[in-house]
């Protein structure tokens, strides 16, 4: 993109097709309220500033259309910002009149005593700006009946940063005082542990509910608080803890509903005994049912806004990628990647290699393979691993073993006339199999591939798939698999996921354990040094989830599996490895929901939290796999790229994720 030009610049709002302030209007920097917008002071300051967040902007788009009728009030600091004379703000330490929502019709925070002005701070959270509460500053949005919860569902989105060592107000209507009617978001250091939490009350100060989060600390969080009615539910990262009692509020976090204040609803506060410390990112008010999936794409739309700000998560060479397989030119169709690095350096290239087509998961599919003895840079010419005729032999899982350099590969079969639907529904001809070989030399040979069903799968088990991708040698030497398998007994969902493991390096092989979730599916592992093993998991019933589960026994058991919000992923496959005590997870990352835009996830507490993205790929990209290939630093990269697709080879490293300042 020609940043001097300025051509199609998005911003959270809208497009802009040119640095004019009329476009500026329809992009949302400036409101469309303005009845001569081209005179408004600081516009081509605060677009030149703007462009520098272009890549952050991006990557966040803007929330889709569809919740513009649940979407009461929706504010950001990097637009819409303007100083006591009506001018478009773009100096640091500014004081801030009038914070805007820049959507037509629009409400507007405003504060006409410079005393009580927050400051906009330009570089507030790497290169991000934020409005500054240090005291008794607020900005008054006029009442609305669509800012007050009364009986419905009604949810709050902050992106804060608060003082810990304070008692301070984020936003409150009428409620500053927890006896009135109304409701707060407070952070308050007097609890056990820095807590922020909700507070309501109904007509009277009466059916007073709270919900704290404990954790809270000086560094930036997407927070949002849910009121359905009845009971109030905090989340801070996408994620909800307990109450923990103390402060003040009662500790519990039902109420009695209608909260019906009438008040403005007031961001920060100016009068004792609670004040407001904070740096305040956005505010978003929505009143009215948010589905799950809704409220996921908030979250993945605020944090990939805020999270694309912040140091990488990964540098990804774009300069490294090679093509490996090209759709309709190699073969009809090439897809399911995998990778893997042997212990002499050599790394191996997986695809399927489909006669009917990318989109014909049954029929003739081999698996075929690359090699590479220079780190990715060249690539041999392709060789088969597995084939049957016209049957199907697909999902490549490899593994090598650190201390006999055997390559094992895992993958599955079934006859070409067999479909998944009919495997699963019990009408096939045959069941799915799985097979089991291995090289000794690199991949230049392979062994005869050998039938582990009766192993690895119980008498109940249909389909089956290993993978796919590469899976792990735990660090008691054991081969472990990611899988998934249907079972007639599943009655809400069709699938579960489970893994397969030798304890002998590759000579037998067992089913371990089964998360307990139906509708879970493709799955992959990684160990941190704890022992502690991540299961990621594509979760069939959709809705933009995905599942992540644990195991500290070998894979033998595995936790109830849980769902990440901050994690929207559409139906699909996705990677998760680890490198030391950091765990990347790569996976298409849409608030559409559709296999788009290959991310980059880091997390460095056991995947709890997310708080790092890159994109890798814009645009149609799909299945991944990942492998350490060089000094235990860099890694690579074999993912679907295009809609035909063809599968490419890139590098990158990892960026730890910072986000205190």
């Amino acid at each position: 993109m020609d940043l001097g030009k300025r051509s199609f610049l998005y911003w959270a709002g809208g497009l802009v097709a040119s640095a004019t302030a009329a476009k500026a209007q329809q992009a949302g920097i400036i409101p469309t309220t303005l009845t001569s917008p081209t005179s408004v002071p600081g516009l081509g300051q605060q677009l030149d500033y703007l462009n520098t967040h272009q890549a952050a902007v991006e990557a966040a788009g803007a929330l889709p259309s569809s919740l513009g009728s649940l979407l009461s009030l929706e504010l950001y600091a990097h637009r819409g910002v303007f100083d006591a004379n009506g001018a478009a703000i773009t100096a640091d330490s500014t004081l801030v009149k009038t914070w805007t929502d820049t959507r037509s019709g629009g409400f507007s925070g405003t504060q006409n005593t410079a005393a009580n002005q927050p400051t906009w701070i330009k570089n507030a959270y790497n290169a991000l700006p934020a409005l500054r509460f240090n005291g008794n500053q607020v900005l008054s949005v006029p009442d609305d009946v669509s800012l007050r919860p009364d009986s419905g569902q009604f949810r709050v989105f902050v992106v804060a940063r608060t003082n810990t060592a304070k008692l301070s107000c984020l936003l409150a209507k009428g409620n500053n005082a927890s006896t009135v009617q109304g409701y707060s978001f407070l952070t308050d250091y007097a609890f056990p542990t820095v807590t922020t939490y909700v507070r309501c009350s109904n007509s009277g100060g009466t059916g007073r509910g709270s919900q704290g989060l404990a954790g809270i600390d000086n560094t930036v969080k997407l927070i949002d608080f849910y009121l359905d009615g009845s009971t109030i539910t905090g989340f801070m990262n996408g994620s909800n803890t307990s109450w923990t009692s103390g402060g003040e509020g009662p500790a519990s976090n039902t109420y009695t509903a209608p909260i019906s204040n009438t008040d403005a609803l007031l961001i920060g506060a100016s009068s004792t005994p609670v004040y407001s410390y904070c740096d305040i990112f956005a505010v978003l008010v929505f009143k009215g049912t948010l589905t799950a999936d809704q409220v996921a794409m908030v979250r993945r739309y605020l944090s990939t806004l805020y999270a694309n700000a912040a140091p990488a998560a990964v540098a990804y060479n774009t300069a490294s990628e090679t093509t490996l397989w090209t759709s309709g030119v190699d073969h009809a169709g090439c897809r399911i990647p995998a990778i893997v690095r042997c212990n002499n350096g050599t790394l191996l290239a997986f695809s399927e290699a489909r006669a009917g087509g990318s989109g014909t998961d049954n029929g003739q599919i081999s698996i075929v393979m690359k090699r590479s003895t220079n780190g990715g840079v060249t690539w041999s010419s392709e060789t088969t691993v597995r084939s049957d005729g016209t049957n199907t032999c697909q999902n490549a899982a490899p593994i090598v073993h650190r201390g006999t350099g055997r390559v094992h590969l895992l993958s599955c079969w079934n006859l070409g006339t067999d479909s998944e639907t009919t495997i699963v529904n019990g009408t096939s001809a045959q069941t799915r199999k799985v097979y089991y070989q291995y090289s000794d030399d690199s991949g230049v040979t392979w062994s005869t591939a050998l039938d582990i069903s009766t192993s690895v799968k119980n008498g109940t088990m249909r389909w089956f798939t290993t993978g796919p991708g590469n899976s792990e040698q735990l660090a008691n030497g054991r081969l472990l698999v990611a899988c998934d398998h249907s079972d007639p007994a599943y009655v809400t969902n069709t699938y579960k996921s489970n893994v397969i493991y030798s304890d002998d390096n590759g000579a037998t092989w067992n089913l371990g354990g089964i998360a307990n979730l139906e509708g879970t599916n493709e799955s992959s592992v990684a160990q941190l040094p704890s022992g502690t093993i991540v299961l990621s998991m594509r979760y069939q019933p959709g809705g933009g989830l995905r599942y992540f589960s644990t195991s500290t026994d070998n894979g033998a058991t595995w936790t109830t599996p849980t769902s990440n919000p901050t994690m929207t992923i559409p139906v699909c496959e996705g990677d998760v490895l680890a490198i030391g005590s950091t765990l990347v997870h790569m996976a298409p990352y849409s608030v559409s929901n559709t296999r788009t835009d290959l991310t980059a996830r880091v997390s460095t507490d056991g995947g709890v939290t997310w708080p790092a993205s890159t994109l890798v790929h814009s645009g149609t990209s799909a299945y991944s796999d990942q492998a350490i290939i060089a000094n235990g630093s860099t890694l690579g990269l074999i993912y679907e790229q295009g809609s035909g697709p063809n599968l490419v080879f890139g590098t990158f490293t990892v960026a730890y994720p910072k986000w205190t300042t």
